[in-house]
C-alpha cells in the first residue's frame, strides 16, 4: 500500500518563471508507504489531501514524482514544470469528490481502492509552458 501527498489547488505566481517550478493542482507531492507519519501541515493544509491506496505500490506511484524534460539542451527552457505529469482530479470517482473539496479536513485522509491502471488512465501530461520572451518558435527574445 502506498500513501500519497497530492495537490488539489493551483498555486499562483506573478512570476511565471516561478509558477512553472511551483507544484500544481493535480500534482503528487510525494509518494510514502503504508503508515507514514505525515506532518501536521500536511494533514491541514487545504491546497493538499492525503490519499491512501492499498493497490498501489511505493514504485507505481513515484511514476507520477518526474519532473518535466527539457526537449532541446541547446537552448534550456526557463519554464520547465515541477511535474511532468498530474492526476485528472476532474474525473476521479464521486466517492472521492467531497474529501477533494473539503479544506476544514474534516478527516485527515481518504482510503481509495483505485488501482494503479485506473489511476494510470487519469494520468495526464501536462502541457508546455511558453516562455513569454520567446518569439516564435526561434532563440529570437524581444
Amino acid at each position: 500500500m502506498a500513501e500519497i501527498l497530492l495537490r488539489v489547488k493551483d498555486q499562483i505566481n506573478e512570476d511565471i518563471y516561478k509558477t512553472a517550478r511551483s507544484t500544481q493542482k493535480g500534482d503528487v507531492i510525494s509518494v510514502q508507504v503504508d503508515g507514514w507519519q505525515w506532518g501536521t501541515q500536511e494533514k491541514i493544509d487545504p491546497q493538499y489531501r492525503i490519499l491512501k491506496l492499498p493497490n498501489l505500490s511505493v514504485i507505481e506511484g513515484e511514476n507520477f514524482l518526474g519532473e518535466e524534460l527539457e526537449t532541446d539542451i541547446r537552448n534550456p527552457s526557463r519554464t520547465l514544470q515541477r511535474r511532468q505529469f498530474k492526476i485528472d482530479l476532474d474525473n476521479l470517482p464521486a466517492e472521492m469528490q467531497p474529501f477533494l473539496s473539503d479544506d476544514l479536513r474534516s478527516n485527515d485522509s481518504f482510503v481509495s481502492d483505485l488501482r494503479y491502471d485506473v489511476l494510470h488512465t487519469l494520468k495526464l501530461r501536462k502541457l508546455p509552458i511558453i516562455d513569454p520572451i520567446i518569439f516564435g518558435g526561434s532563440n529570437n527574445i524581444f
